[in-house]
């Protein structure tokens, strides 16, 4: 099995959590809930709601494993997101 897509999903409870689409159409967790029970979880959920944007897959093996990490990259990123939604919003407001 191979994975073409990751997400870092925010959990309030448990910090980060990596969701993966498998190349046969599934998606895994690395949250307890999917280890134990294989259910799809909030976390997958959240994915299939389509608010959270990808991991860059190129720059995946230097992040695998390090939530740290990824919370920095994923808080950056959300960062950037709430700077262009304000410019967004300032555009539209200032016409």
């Amino acid at each position: 099995m191979k994975y073409i897509k990751k997400w870092c999903v925010y959990s309030e409870r448990s910090g980060n959590h990596i969701v993966s689409l498998c190349d046969d159409g599934n998606y895994a967790c690395d949250c307890p809930g999917w280890k134990f029970h294989r259910v799809n979880c909030k976390h997958i959920r959240r994915v299939w709601d389509g608010d959270i944007e990808p991991l860059n897959m190129e720059n995946w093996e230097g992040i695998k494993g390090k939530k740290q990490k990824v919370k920095k990259v994923l808080d950056m990123f959300q960062k950037i997101q709430e700077e262009e939604r304000r410019a967004e919003n300032y555009e539209r407001n200032s016409r």
